[in-house]
């Protein structure tokens, strides 16, 4: 895992919880919140998430992460994109 992606969770974090997501893109403070997905987020999961979010109207789709990405691969492309310092947030 690449310095600064930090994954929280409460303690039985139940279902129909929000998760907030905590990054910066291009070195600016952003925050996005999900409906909570389950246990399964992982920094990775919320990275390639953030990547669609912001490069999905991307002309060019070498900017999106390849579909079997292993975590640390998806925490470097964020970066790369300017993703970083992500931490997930259970509420």
């Amino acid at each position: 895992m690449l310095e600064g992606a930090v994954a929280e969770a409460a303690p039985n974090a139940e279902a129909g919880m929000s998760l907030e997501i905590h990054y910066l893109f291009h070195g600016e403070p952003r925050t996005k919140t999900l409906d909570a997905p389950g246990d399964a987020c992982s920094p990775g999961q919320a990275a390639r998430h953030l990547i669609e979010v912001h490069f999905a109207d991307a002309e060019n789709s070498l900017a999106m992460p390849g579909a079997d990405d292993s975590e640390a691969q998806l925490l470097e492309h964020a970066e790369v994109l300017g993703i970083s310092a992500i931490r997930l947030h259970r509420r």
